[in-house]
């Protein structure tokens, strides 16, 4: 496409005639001003968004969806319901790749963990809730354990929807409920336990834990709806908190415990400063 030439008008061209072009001596020295400037923000900075950015990428590489080399939608080789579920076992098996990968051996438990649970339902119309699935990750979101469990009532609703729990992952991978409760027990000992909603937790694992070694997204005052001063859903939290989208499917136990930490690690020093000064961040609870 050739360049369209621009026509001048008989006065712009007078004045071009007579215009006197001085030398921009003061270009050289604005830029260098400005480069100086722009220097000194990016070193002010530059921490802080380090830290930002490490913390986003950790609940990141938890976040991505995994869905690459997922059956196209328009492939009819199987029945809907084969293929959703053909979707909904790689999906996990993805997950399970990526926490892999942030799982380490030798990681330090260390002072703080975060945990969550994921439920089924048992009884009439799956309505009571029953452990499935626990996560617990270091303060570094490195994951300390991530356990499937065999509930031992009859599960009626395996809410996989939302928990993301199916019936063949229970049976291959689901171990007994005392064994997973007594590991989960020697970690949680003498630690500060964050969360969001630790009263399900607890009631699931049926552990109890003193409520001023908790740390609670669901119950500290800053993170309420400032209009109702009403808890907030965890997946609100981490859009408000962390700019993240979470539980876009069915839940996972180490995503939503990682985004409790992360939403923790923003606001720990107030939150330590709080409890430290004896101030009702928690209203009067036993687990």
């Amino acid at each position: 496409m050739g360049t369209k030439k621009i026509q001048l008008s008989s006065n712009w061209k007078k004045l071009q005639a007579t215009k006197i072009v001085k030398p921009k001596v003061r270009d050289a020295a604005k830029n260098e001003v400005v480069k100086k400037v722009a220097q000194h923000l990016d070193s002010a900075l530059e921490e802080n968004v380090d830290t930002k950015n490490r913390d986003l990428e950790i609940l990141n590489s938890v976040l991505e969806d995994g869905v690459r080399g997922l059956p196209s939608d328009d492939d009819d080789s199987d029945t809907e319901k084969s293929i959703k579920q053909s979707k909904r076992e790689k999906k996990i098996q993805a997950e399970e790749a990526r926490i892999k990968t942030i799982h380490r051996q030798d990681a330090k438990i260390g002072k703080y963990v975060a945990i969550d649970c994921e439920m089924v339902g048992v009884g009439p119309n799956g309505s009571t809730s029953v452990l499935a699935r626990v996560s617990i990750v270091n303060f570094h979101c490195q994951v300390i354990l991530d356990e499937y469990v065999q509930p031992v009532e009859y599960i009626t609703d395996y809410r996989t929807k939302y928990s993301g729990i199916t019936p063949k992952i229970l049976k291959e991978k689901g171990k007994p409920f005392k064994e997973v409760q007594k590991k989960v027990a020697e970690i949680l000992k003498d630690k500060i336990i964050i969360g969001h909603a630790l009263k399900n937790d607890f009631a699931a694992l049926m552990l109890d834990h003193p409520a001023r070694m908790t740390r609670d997204t669901a119950r500290y005052k800053l993170l309420k709806n400032p209009d109702t001063k009403n808890a907030q859903s965890l997946k609100i939290l981490a859009k408000q908190e962390l700019g993240m989208d979470i539980q876009a499917g069915s839940h996972s136990s180490v995503e939503d415990a990682t985004t409790s930490m992360l939403i923790y690690k923003k606001h720990k020093v107030e939150w330590e400063a709080h409890m430290f000064r004896n101030e009702k961040i928690l209203r009067p609870h036993s687990w």
